[in-house]
């Protein structure tokens, strides 16, 4: 059974994007606050997505392979939601996280999604083998 390769490595890299970039180049504030803690907080959704695109290289089932787009989705909902909504960040426009680090996180689950959804369509539209060779 083919597996879903547009999933796992969009999941891969965007995971691992979410962990390396805050930390070199798109550094937030240097002050404690609640942009450090959207910092953190998406940080540790790029780990899960990281693992998830790992996991999905494993995804056996059509059901399973859906459902692990689904929770990619979620989980990338959440990244943009932390910065955006939930935790906020910097009042001031100027600020670092606001100028950078937050337009990195949202480019990043923008293209993520898309790639996401892309995948989940064919995904979707594609027939289950049946496995009659007894092989998977």
């Amino acid at each position: 059974m083919k597996k879903s390769i547009l999933f796992s490595v969009s999941s891969l890299v965007a995971g691992l994007l979410l962990v390396v970039l805050p930390k070199t180049v798109a550094k937030p504030c240097p002050h404690e606050g609640r942009c450090v803690y959207s910092t953190e907080a998406v940080l540790a959704l790029g780990i899960v997505l990281a693992v998830l695109g790992i996991t999905g290289f494993v995804a056996e089932g059509k059901k399973e392979r859906i459902s692990y787009h689904i929770l990619g989705l979620v989980l990338v909902a959440e990244v943009y939601l932390i910065p955006a909504v939930l935790i906020g960040g910097c009042e001031m426009k100027s600020m670092a996280c606001r100028k950078k680090t937050f337009p990195v996180f949202f480019a990043v689950a923008a293209a993520y999604a898309l790639l996401t959804i892309i995948s989940l369509a064919l995904t979707a539209l594609k027939k289950e083998d049946t496995g009659t060779s007894g092989r998977n």
